[in-house]
């Protein structure tokens, strides 16, 4: 009788092995953060910091960043880190400035956040974070740092992006450098060994300062003139890029921000405020004003129309929001005419800035959305982060690489659903001539259906499981569903049939969606990682750049 063959078991060393939670909170050591604004959006929400958000920074040009949303409240640099000249640091860390410097490897993107987050006044941290910066408000820049890697609560978060194979990089990394110390070491001028670093710039008391974890102590810049603290800091920066070769990409730049939604939300709630204001001077100096609009309902909002004119949950928009918004002067201006054309002017204004507003908000709460999908994929050890030398990947590829961690739906799957609905509607109508009423209905019927008791293992029951049944899901699903049903439906003076043809033909083509479907089953195939020891044959570990691939491979002994 042959030998049964042995199994082969998975032992927690098993590098290839996603880390469990367990290993993150046993694990001593801190692992190294990409430069994903998305990983330091959850990380600051965790720690619990409200209304800030980390934005990419593209590019230094004026115009460019003329783009951010104010107030900045600092700058977050990776780059390869050089030590500089001592004497341009204070002798000392000035009063009124919290500054930690890094005593735990790999700790540098905490301690960044950190010594920007500690620097903005009356900014809500947390109770933990407001409890760390009073315990911590008369430590030394050295003592801060190793509170820090003492404080399990940041840790903790920090760790929650590790996976096994950083724990080991790391690991070997520490070892390595402890060996290094009990040898004589040549000088050398070569710096591909130099590790990235996270710094930050900041504005403090009327001066921008450069606080790097790495040095002792806080760097003075320059005084701030004006209200644009960050065009004056960029000379500094662009002069460290402009050290790299052409070519390398080498460095990266995030900023932080005063998180837009909540201007955003404030601003929708002038907007509803000054539309009511309007319409309630229209009623005085012309009752019955509805008429001059064409195809009006009672209420003043179009056919059609998505106005808002109240509170809306979905736009996280309240009566109380409402009840607080103020007139601007413009407005109040505005009201004093009693010529209806002049005040239907301006009601219609607001109504078109309404809608920017409303796709504003939209594009804020899908980055949200996005944000937590990158980080809990970072963080079950699927692929889809850039490391510092590799490019985000395409939209399809994470909700793909999502797919295989859980099954869930997201906007990607939703508006795929959404355009198979769309070409069966067309197929019934244009090809099978079906002309029911209610026809475009039940064809977009599909959704999360609470209501009745699913046979579990059914149709019907995989489908609820993909809808987790949350307010923003179902919400999102809804608003997709209804943009695709509106499109459907044929303006007055138009036939079905024609409206169905023209559309297909154009934006709802069947080739285009036929690319959609192309590309997500591509990114799905691509999501599956290969095995260990062929991502190491080739040069190139998923979620390890090719140069960290190959420093691992030399202190692995791979070579």
């Amino acid at each position: 009788m042959a030998e049964r063959p042995k199994r082969r078991r998975v032992v927690e060393s098993d590098p290839s092995a996603p880390a469990t939670a367990g290993d993150r909170i046993r694990w001593k050591g801190f692992c190294e953060i990409e430069s994903d604004p998305a990983f330091f959006n959850v990380m600051l929400r965790d720690f619990g910091v409200k209304d800030v958000r980390v934005q990419e920074v593209v590019s230094l040009d004026p115009e460019m960043l003329s783009f951010l949303h104010r107030p900045i409240y600092g700058l977050i640099f990776l780059f390869r880190w050089r030590e500089e000249d001592a004497d341009k640091q204070e002798p000392s860390c000035p009063e009124g400035i919290w500054f930690a410097n890094q005593t735990v490897n790999n700790a540098c993107a905490s301690v960044a956040l950190l010594n920007i987050v500690n620097n903005v006044p009356d900014l809500d941290l947390g109770d933990h974070l407001e409890q760390f910066k009073h315990f911590t408000a008369d430590f030394t820049p050295a003592l801060r740092g190793d509170a820090i890697g003492n404080f399990e609560f940041v840790k903790t978060i920090h760790n929650s992006f590790a996976r096994k194979m950083d724990m080991l990089n790391a690991d070997l990394q520490l070892k390595n450098d402890a060996s290094s110390r009990k040898k004589p070491k040549a000088k050398s001028s070569d710096e591909d060994d130099a590790g990235f670093h996270f710094i930050a710039f900041v504005p403090i008391q009327g001066k921008v300062w450069k606080l790097d974890g790495l040095e002792r102590q806080p760097q003075s810049l320059e005084s701030i003139k004006g209200d644009d603290w960050v065009r004056q800091v960029a000379p500094e920066i662009e002069s460290r890029m402009a050290q790299y070769e052409e070519g390398q990409i080498e460095f990266a730049i995030m900023s932080l921000v005063r998180e837009p939604l909540a201007d955003l939300v404030t601003a929708l709630a002038e907007n509803v405020m000054s539309i009511n204001v309007l319409s309630q001077r229209l009623g005085q100096v012309k009752p019955g004003w509805e008429d001059f609009l064409s195809e009006r309902t009672g209420d003043g909002k179009a056919a059609g129309d998505e106005t808002i004119i109240g509170p809306c949950e979905h736009y996280q928009l309240y009566a109380e929001t409402i009840d607080q918004a103020e007139p601007s002067p413009v407005l109040q201006t505005r009201l004093k005419s009693d010529r209806v054309t002049e005040l239907l002017t301006a009601r219609e204004e607001l109504v078109t800035a309404q809608a920017g507003l409303r796709a504003s908000i939209r594009d804020e709460t899908k980055a949200f959305r996005t944000d937590n999908e990158r980080a809990a994929s970072r963080r079950n050890d699927k692929a889809g982060a850039h490391t510092e030398d590799s490019a985000q990947l395409p939209l399809q590829m994470v909700e793909a690489q999502n797919l295989l961690q859980e099954s869930t739906i997201t906007e990607l799957w939703m508006r795929l659903a959404a355009g198979y609905m769309a070409h069966s509607y067309a197929e019934q109508v244009l090809l099978l001539h079906e002309t029911r009423s209610g026809l475009l209905e039940d064809t977009f019927h599909w959704s999360f259906d609470p209501s009745r008791a699913i046979e579990e293992g059914s149709d019907e029951w995989m489908i609820n499981e993909m809808f987790d049944a949350t307010d923003d899901i179902l919400n999102l699903w809804e608003d997709i569903k209804n943009e695709h049903m509106r499109a459907l439906r044929p303006p007055a003076g138009t036939s079905l049939t024609a409206h169905l043809e023209a559309i297909v033909s154009g934006g709802l083509s069947t080739s285009s969606f036929k690319e959609k479907v192309s590309e997500f089953l591509s990114g799905l195939l691509s999501a599956h990682p290969a095995p260990l020891l062929t991502q190491l044959e080739s040069g190139k570990i998923d979620g390890l750049s090719p140069r960290s691939t190959a420093a691992l491979k030399r202190r692995a002994g791979f070579v």
